[in-house]
């Protein structure tokens, strides 16, 4: 038992070893950087060539062996505790954790250093045979797909099933007691890859020889956006997560079981746009991220929020994104991404600006379709008025309406707005309730709320009503597309240049963004940090910048006289 753990401990240690950092230090190449998902064979023979690679390769390669020929040498039943030692040492190395300047965990998947390891095993007097059929094994996943394709096979598939091989095979030699060893390995190199194989569900991991999920750098660029589930049937949008819903829909998952899930879930890539193009030709890359927390989990925990959103930070750093953007209740964690923005090289916006600077088009907009009415005979409502963005419609339209209705939770608070309205437009009837009862006077509602739920329904709005809604998830029932001769208007909606298409359904329609995402594409168009939005003010200057900028660059906001 001593000589096992000796073993087990003498190989963690060599296994933390950091060859291949150090080795990508010497030929001067960032190989945490150098690839979109992580340190692989794909990755270094795209950035050092096929001889550096080997060379990368072979290390890793003796490094595994080294601990089982040694071990073996004294305690030949041991040897095989030295092997789980050195992956595991290798996979979870403190060195790149907390020596290198990254500061971050090792991205290795730790194959070849299992290969490695297992043919020491077989120079200690074991058999090759496992080590060869695990080599043979990943070639063929590699290789097989071009027997009906020009495409290679996924390198993170073939390394799975190539460490799934070796205990395997110990099993039909009767070697039982090395293959259970062996197949805790497999399931620590199987966990290591479970954001490969998620991707490989997905159709968006890289096979071998294709590009990397990097921008190209030939007039490209890339941007990063977080966004969550906004209902539980958003959950299994992405095709990993698909295998839920028949469970969900069977009674054996629950909807307080899937949200404790993703609880758990680090931010990971879920979508990619391309093909949008500025007008003075800019290309544009948007990862889309995702982390499974919903918006009342956000709100209720924040610790946690503000952890997974720095992590989405790190993430899109490394997919080489020049910025990050915070999407619907991500926005506001952090202090509304202030906090976010602590610790983190890459800039992080939650798109208020560009947001407020298109809801002022749309109230305009929304305003024109009243056009003929007497301003004595159009009454206005805000859900939300106790809110910067309620206050500040309040602001632009108290001229234009004979009454105005502002309608919050916090009746001090909304009180106090109420006479802060009411007295720079003395013409205007201007009245506050916490309750939703005047809401079927509305001509025209504008709702921009933080709740997580719909908050308006058919019994609020009136037939014929113009409702203008800003609220991230949508403050209104889709139930309100009911009420007879109604128009919903969602706020904030931007249509980029040149068109693109995602896989996953955000809920603004074919070829549309909400306006923070866009300003994250303006900001990373132009490079005009210095206009981010953090924080709860956003200045005038920048508001007019982002959609100044933004017109110049091609982008539209969707006008409500066409939904």
């Amino acid at each position: 038992m001593i000589q096992g753990i000796l073993a087990l401990a003498g190989g963690f240690l060599v296994g933390t070893i950091p060859v291949g950092y150090w080795l990508g230090k010497w030929t001067g190449v960032k190989t945490r950087r150098s690839h979109g998902y992580n340190v692989g064979f794909g990755a270094s023979i795209k950035e050092v060539g096929v001889l550096r690679t080997i060379l990368f390769l072979a290390v890793d390669f003796l490094k595994g062996a080294f601990i089982p020929v040694v071990v073996g040498l004294f305690w030949p039943e041991a040897a095989v505790f030295g092997v789980m030692g050195v992956v595991a040492g290798h996979l979870y190395s403190p060195f790149l954790r907390w020596l290198s300047p990254e500061k971050e965990p090792s991205r290795g998947r730790g194959v070849t250093v299992l290969f490695g390891a297992v043919f020491g095993l077989g120079l200690g007097g074991g058999s090759f045979i496992p080590v060869v059929a695990g080599m043979l094994t990943w070639a063929i996943v590699v290789s097989l797909p071009r027997l009906w394709s020009d495409q290679w096979g996924y390198p993170s598939l073939a390394n799975v099933t190539g460490a799934l091989v070796v205990p395997v095979v110990y099993v039909f030699l009767g070697k039982y007691d090395v293959a259970l060893v062996l197949g805790l390995v497999f399931l620590l190199i199987l966990w290591r890859h479970k954001e490969n194989l998620g991707r490989v569900l997905d159709g968006i991991e890289v096979r071998l020889g294709q590009e990397r999920p990097l921008p190209s750098g030939e007039g490209e660029i890339a941007c990063a956006f977080l966004v969550h589930p906004m209902t539980v049937d958003d959950f299994w949008q992405p095709p990993r997560f698909g295998w839920l819903e028949s469970m969900y829909r069977a009674g054996l998952l629950n909807e307080r079981m899937v949200r404790y899930l993703g609880r758990f879930m680090r931010p990971m890539k879920l979508d990619e746009y391309v093909g949008i193009e500025s007008k003075d030709g800019k290309r544009l890359r948007v990862y889309i991220l995702g982390a499974p927390l919903f918006a009342e989990q956000i709100v209720s925990e924040p610790d946690l929020a503000l952890k997974r959103a720095k992590q989405a930070a790190r993430l899109a750093r490394d997919l080489g994104a020049r910025d990050i953007g915070l999407g619907a209740f991500w926005s506001v964690v952090g202090n509304k991404g202030m906090d976010v923005q602590e610790g983190i090289d890459i800039p992080v916006t939650n798109g208020g600006g560009y947001t407020a600077g298109t809801v002022k088009i749309g109230i305009e907009r929304a305003l024109a379709a009243l056009e003929g009415k007497d301003k004595s005979e159009i009454t206005a409502a805000i859900v939300g008025a106790n809110g910067v963005v309620g206050l500040g419609i309040a602001r632009s339209i108290g001229d234009r309406v004979g009454k105005l209705i502002m309608i919050g939770r916090n009746a001090e608070r909304l009180e106090r707005s109420r006479k802060v309205v009411a007295k720079r437009f003395s013409d205007t009837e201007v009245v506050a309730d916490t309750k939703y009862d005047l809401l079927p006077e509305a001509d025209i509602i504008f709702t921009a709320t933080s709740s997580p739920e719909a908050v308006i329904f058919p019994e609020h709005v009136k037939p014929g009503a113009i409702v203008f809604d800003i609220g991230r998830p949508p403050d209104v029932s889709p139930e309100v597309a009911d009420v007879p001769d109604v128009k919903v208007i969602p706020g904030g909606v931007v249509r980029p240049p040149g068109g693109f298409k995602g896989n996953l359904d955000v809920h603004f329609g074919e070829n549309q963004v909400p306006a923070c995402l866009a300003e994250t594409m303006v900001l990373a168009l132009t490079g005009a940090y210095e206009h981010k939005s953090l924080g709860d003010r956003t200045r005038t200057e920048s508001i007019n910048f982002l959609v100044s900028e933004a017109e110049k660059l091609g982008f539209e906001v969707v006008d409500g006289t066409e939904l």
